[in-house]
């Protein structure tokens, strides 16, 4: 996996949204990529639920301002990033306020699904694309997550594939129990062919999680089975098809990811930051120098040592906020601590790992 470029298409990714399946290894996936020396670009659309200023997205105005044609009607696309604390992961957020300015996500709140997801589908699907040719970035693999971004191996085979970005990449999907009933618009493949894509359509007359997933499996490259209980229709599309498949695996213990939650009732701002055993008074100390930093209010008040593990930023009173990391794997007392200014001594507790 060294040097090899992959791009990472997903619904649902950690610490944006809540810890499901599907997040969760769409970041933990790209972590050990990083980790094995690979390059990563994430891509998620950018629903209103995600707390921009939390996790300090920020518009990248050279990318945004495209119109994404759809069923005849301009769209504009609007394109922010962040970066995953303490991994060095950039994420891309596919934004456009008719359909992700709302707070729910594919859902309504009776569970069902959205009457435009077949379009916030093809939008999507063409926003990450025609960023990453804007980008010209070459991916080597196209790691697809879910049944949201099922439209992506058929534009890429159908409408981008002498594209030289695209070209000669190989997509992977990776595939989920189901998770709707129903089906999306009946429109969708009218929509679809007002793209220029003429051909295999059939398969979604009607657009459900089935068929979707059998369009999804038809383009790919490659499938992963990413829960252990993977509908029928999904493993005969497989056999069908005659993919190359890479069987689920549980994840270990020690690959799972822990929520840690800091709600602030206090007057006061507050930070918290987890460090190694028996370093509190050199983080503590290291901490109240920073008053003299410039930049300390961007760093967080965080040290840059090596003692510190995880850190959640500074955050005002009545604010909350999530980190989501992985229990250090030996086991001992790890100290957090709040390193805002002066505040070390008297705010400290003690996460135990057995």
């Amino acid at each position: 996996m060294k040097d090899k470029k992959i791009l990472v298409i997903s619904s649902e990714v950690v610490p944006y949204l809540p810890q499901t399946e599907k997040a969760v290894n769409s970041f933990s996936v790209s972590k050990k990529i990083n980790v094995n020396g690979g390059m990563t670009r994430i891509f998620m659309p950018k629903y209103g639920m995600i707390n921009e200023r939390r996790h300090q997205l920020h518009e990248v105005i050279r990318l945004s301002g495209m119109n994404m044609i759809i069923n005849d009607l301009y769209m504009p696309l609007i394109i922010k990033v962040a970066s995953i604390p303490k991994e060095r992961m950039q994420v891309y957020f596919i934004d456009n306020e008719e359909y992700f300015k709302r707070k729910e996500l594919l859902f309504d709140k009776d569970e069902k699904l959205l009457k435009d997801n077949d379009e916030r589908m093809i939008f999507f699907t063409k926003g990450v694309i025609e960023t990453v040719k804007k980008l010209n970035w070459t991916p080597d693999i196209i790691h697809l997550h879910g049944w949201f971004a099922s439209l992506f191996p058929l534009y890429l085979k159908k409408l981008y594939s002498d594209d030289p970005v695209f070209d000669k990449s190989k997509i992977v999907s990776s595939l989920y129990s189901k998770s709707f009933q129903g089906s999306l618009s009946k429109q969708l493949s009218k929509k679809i062919e007002f793209d220029g894509i003429e051909g295999d359509l059939d398969l979604i007359t009607d657009p459900n999680f089935e068929s979707l997933t059998d369009l999804m499996i038809k383009f790919s490259d490659s499938v992963i089975l990413s829960s252990e209980k993977i509908d029928a229709s999904t493993a005969s599309s497989i056999k069908k098809y005659s993919k190359d498949v890479l069987d689920f695996k549980e994840s270990s213990d020690d690959e799972k990811l822990m929520d840690f939650l800091l709600k602030n009732i206090d007057a006061m701002p507050h930070n918290l930051v987890i460090i190694k055993p028996g370093s509190t008074q050199k983080v503590g100390e290291a901490s109240f120098k920073m008053i003299s930093d410039p930049k300390a209010g961007e760093k967080n008040y965080a040290p840059d040592l090596n003692e510190v593990l995880h850190i959640i930023p500074v955050i005002e009173p009545g604010k909350t906020h999530a980190l989501h990391f992985r229990a250090p794997k030996e086991p001992g007392d790890y100290p957090y601590i709040c390193t805002f200014p002066g505040h070390w001594m008297a705010m400290q507790g003690i996460l135990r790992v057995k």
